[in-house]
């Protein structure tokens, strides 16, 4: 899952993620109807419906193919695409190893996560208006 991500089903609509997503840092996926994303897939973006998943998003197998420039939608990406994905996967890794709980946890693994308020602050915001409103400004993240 993406760091500083926001992730949110509703009542009656449910989100279901794939394993082996990776969610773009800053996605926000606030649904307003019943999704479920498939494996393996890079997200980014806004979405809210299938259509926005759809062109926001690209198989993993495909981001692995990517040497240089690569643009889609709002994403532009300059790189090496498998050197992404096994980034992603050590900071994962690492996330675990240090004691964040996965997904559905409801009790610590282990003595580090003891006292960890479950809160997170963001001080990049999304833009207000316009074309753009809901996502956020351009990061430049380099493995």
């Amino acid at each position: 899952m993406g760091f500083n991500s926001f992730l949110r089903g509703k009542p009656g609509k449910s989100l279901t993620v794939g394993r082996g997503c990776l969610v773009m840092p800053h996605t926000i996926i606030d649904i307003e109807e019943t999704l479920e994303i498939p494996e393996n897939l890079l997200i980014w973006g806004l979405v809210r419906h299938k259509s926005d998943l759809e062109a926001n998003s690209l198989p993993l197998s495909e981001v692995e193919g990517i040497a240089g420039d690569f643009t889609r939608g709002n994403l532009v990406f300059k790189g090496d695409g498998r050197a992404l994905i096994q980034a992603y996967q050590h900071r994962m890794d690492s996330a675990l190893k240090a004691g964040m709980p996965l997904p559905n946890e409801t009790k610590p693994q282990n003595d580090r996560q003891q006292g960890v308020p479950e809160i997170s602050y963001n001080t990049i915001q999304p833009y207000r208006s316009g074309k753009n409103k809901g996502l956020y400004p351009s990061i430049d993240i380099r493995p």
